[in-house]
């Protein structure tokens, strides 16, 4: 049965960005079919056409998707790869280099690292860089399936490494490029123009404060997880174990315990009349007891 579908074409002066909508029952789905250019709202003249597709004709729509789908990962690594070289380099500068933060008392006392310590950073920084040379083949290589076996399953259909190896040379060359620019933005903006950052966070103070507080994620976790489990946890506390448990358990009878001493401390008051009184008392009752039996 064919689907309705409304095909929206929004015409600027010189482009054009067409928008497929399939409109099935309760769902509504969209598709970005050709996207030219960026172009102002202004002069845009917009022709709706009602029609009728069988999902067959729109089998093209699903290939896009899928392939947004896959890029999707792709262009995340890169953006990660951009930000990673970017803070990284951030960091070495603000540590390494430019004006000191510390006091003077503090740069007093600072001092290059003993050799004991400096000589394996570089044994590290070798392995670091070269060791991956050593296991690349049973890792990624020739042998990585003999090497790996069936820890990490590769499924002919999919055949991942072997496609990587046939990948265009801009994706490999890629997250070089994003790292070196990220390097070189951290070097323009804490070595070469160090004041510039204040400038930016000043501008944009609402998307530099979003970022500064890591997203909200730490608020948000500490008002949907952290608070309700403090709060079930001192309700537990002091009305389950305190006023239930213990109440009832250990200083319950500890409690009924002390209160009955108290109560038998106050019949010994020293007097030597108090004690006859309680001998004669206990005298008449044996004898009653005692009459009452025979």
């Amino acid at each position: 049965m064919a689907s309705p579908v409304i095909l929206l074409q929004v015409e600027p002066v010189s482009r054009s960005v067409i928008f497929l909508v399939s409109i099935d029952g309760s769902n509504v789905s969209a598709w970005l079919l050709t996207l030219l250019s960026k172009t102002a709202v202004a002069n845009l003249s917009v022709s709706i056409t009602t029609t009728s597709f069988r999902p067959s004709r729109l089998s093209f729509t699903t290939d896009v998707a899928a392939r947004l789908r896959r890029e999707y990962a792709f262009w995340l690594g890169i953006t990660a790869a951009f930000l990673t070289a970017f803070y990284s380099w951030r960091l070495l500068l603000m540590t390494f280099h430019g004006a000191p933060r510390a006091d003077n008392k503090v740069m007093a006392q600072a001092h290059e690292s003993p050799k004991v310590m400096i000589l394996p950073l570089f044994v590290l920084a070798a392995g670091a860089m070269f060791t991956g040379y050593i296991g690349y083949e049973s890792f990624v290589g020739h042998r990585a399936g003999e090497f790996w076996g069936e820890s990490i399953l590769v499924l002919a259909s999919h055949p991942a490494l072997e496609a990587a190896h046939g990948v265009p040379a801009w994706v490999k060359f890629l997250p070089l490029g994003v790292g070196v620019a990220g390097i070189g933005l951290a070097f323009v903006l804490y070595m070469l123009a160090p004041g510039l950052p204040a400038l930016i966070a000043g501008r944009f103070q609402i998307i530099h404060r979003f970022l500064v507080k890591k997203w909200y994620f730490d608020e948000l976790y500490d008002l949907v997880f952290v608070r309700p489990a403090f709060y079930l946890g001192r309700g537990f506390w002091k009305t389950g174990d305190g006023s239930l448990i213990d109440g009832v358990g250990p200083d319950g009878v500890s409690a009924a315990v002390l209160n009955l001493a108290r109560r038998a401390g106050a019949l010994q008051t020293g007097y030597l009349y108090h004690y006859a009184f309680a001998m004669l008392t206990g005298v008449v009752v044996l004898v009653t007891w005692y009459l009452f039996q025979h």
